[in-house]
């Protein structure tokens, strides 16, 4: 790091990026609403530990059906 480096223009994070990090926190807080609290649930598994888990945990706390029921709702007829 130059010590001009502190007169660089920051750059902005774009808005789109913006409205996806609050959903995250949305979600982390466990305030985000059905049916994005599933998809992103379903997201945060399979990145972590992959579809094994993400079944795994759902088969213990969840209903998988309802969970489905709920993603496949707001997925585009291409996802689906």
């Amino acid at each position: 790091m130059c010590i001009l480096d502190i007169f660089k223009k920051k750059e902005e994070i774009p808005e789109e990026a913006e409205k996806w990090n609050k959903m995250w926190d949305l979600w982390t807080e466990e305030q985000i609403e059905s049916p994005y609290k599933e998809l992103m649930t379903y997201q945060s598994e399979i990145n972590n530990g992959g579809h094994s888990q993400y079944f795994f945990n759902t088969e213990n706390t969840d209903d998988l059906q309802m969970n489905l029921v709920n993603v496949l709702s707001i997925l585009p007829k291409e996802l689906k």
